[in-house]
This record gives C-alpha cells, sequence and structure tokens, in this order.
C-alpha cells in the first residue's frame, strides 16, 4: 500500500494499481473512495509508513478531539474500506 498527504488528507493506494483502481482517503473513522488521481499525482507527497501513522493521528484528533494507540492506528490504516 502506498500513502500520501494531499492538502491535508491521508490517501492510500494499492501498491502497482492500474489508473483505474481509485484511491482511498481517511475520512470520520473509516476509508471513502477518493477519484481525484490527479491530485495525488500532482499535489500527492508519498509518505513512509511512519508518517502516514503520524497524519492520521492528527486527522483523528483534529476531527475527533481523541487519539488512538500506534497499534490501533496501524491496524486502521491497513483496514478495509468503510463501505457507505
Amino acid at each position: 500500500m502506498h500513502f500520501y498527504e494531499v492538502g491535508g488528507l491521508l490517501v492510500r493506494r494499492p501498491k502497482r494499481a492500474p489508473r483505474d483502481v481509485n484511491a482511498e482517503v481517511w475520512k470520520d473513522d473509516g476509508w471513502r473512495d477518493y477519484t481525484d488521481l490527479n491530485s495525488i499525482l500532482r499535489h500527492g507527497h508519498r509518505l513512509r509508513e511512519a508518517d502516514a501513522l503520524a497524519l492520521l493521528h492528527r486527522v483523528r484528533h483534529a476531527d475527533r478531539g481523541t487519539r488512538w494507540s500506534d497499534q490501533h492506528a496501524k491496524v486502521a490504516l491497513r483496514a478495509p474500506r468503510t463501505r457507505p
């Protein structure tokens, strides 16, 4: 899985994914479709997993005001997409 920071959002995309495979953005408490692939290509900053964890903590704290343990956040990074 590749992780990106795009305008303060945490975005992930499977490795070696074809262009027609959507990325996912962390929103609220789960992953949602992120269809703006051009934003990732133009403005996305590739993150190491440790940086993705730090961004997930920041995003979650800003949205919910609570912080997960690092173990819980690692599970969330790899969790399946949340169905709306």
